[in-house]
């Protein structure tokens, strides 16, 4: 079995590494080595809160049974999101900055009470604050690598941030009759229905909670979720604005510069 010694010697290398190059060829090692790829993001969490940072919640990716599927997966994965990585209104962002880039656009909520792992749909539901729309930035790895779900969920779901659109207070018979708009220089480009951001939601709310408790964690009174989305993630490698939008009532924008 990899020692405790082992996992912090690859953590701390990885730490060094993020948001570099050289950090998908270190997590390659490291999954070769057969660390758990939950072991190895939590290491590197830690090491990013014993430098300062702050853990704010959890990101939920490939939600899609194709996607899982496709990875040989039966479940979605979870990601930390990091104080450090989260931005609010318009942002912009220099591709130089990475050596590929993704973008989703995604709902996301902030819890106002503890989420347990039994909660039932209408626990799920008041435990609810706030949702917004936003923007979650991927650093992809090279394109010649062969992504499965160990580098997705080594990796903190790829994440490198996000932009956090304008809070609106939770109604699930609201949300239902917003609709996501994603554009893409001024055209929108994906639509999701408001009843697809509901099951979504909801889904996610059933499983996060279980699924960490299993690793010993737990959803806490002011966690942000990222709850996953069925839109496509854009490789972007050209200059380009985009616009995430619920409905008319919140807006989150990004541009894309050299």
């Amino acid at each position: 079995d990899t020692t405790r010694e082992e996992i912090g010697e690859v953590a701390a290398r990885l730490f060094r590494s993020l948001g570099k190059p050289t950090f998908y060829e270190t997590l390659k090692e490291a999954l070769n080595a057969e660390i758990r790829p939950y072991d190895i993001q939590s290491a590197v969490a830690k090491l990013r809160q014993q430098n300062g940072d702050e853990v704010t919640g959890w990101k939920v990716g490939c939600i899609s049974s194709t996607v899982q599927r496709q990875l040989g997966i039966d479940e979605p994965v979870y990601g930390r999101l990091f104080r450090s990585q989260t931005s609010r209104g318009a942002q912009r962002c220099s591709l130089s900055g990475f050596e590929r880039l993704g973008i989703e656009g995604e709902l996301a909520v902030e819890l106002g009470r503890d989420l347990r792992p039994d909660s039932d749909h209408e626990e799920i539901l008041r435990s609810i604050d706030w949702i917004f729309p936003l923007i979650e930035v991927h650093h992809l790895p090279p394109s010649d690598w062969i992504l499965d779900h160990r580098t997705i969920i080594g990796s903190n779901g790829l994440h490198a941030g996000f932009i956090k659109g304008g809070l609106l207070p939770f109604d699930i018979d609201e949300l239902e009759g917003l609709d996501m708009s994603i554009y893409i220089e001024g055209v929108v480009d994906q639509l999701i229905s408001g009843s697809e951001l509901s099951n979504g939601l909801l889904n996610t709310l059933t499983w996060l909670p279980k699924r960490l408790a299993n690793d010993g964690h737990a959803l806490r009174a002011g966690d942000t979720v990222l709850c996953g989305t069925l839109a496509d993630l854009y490789d972007v490698n050209t200059p380009s604005k985009i616009r995430v939008c619920l409905a008319s009532e919140s807006t989150v924008e990004m541009e894309l510069i050299p």
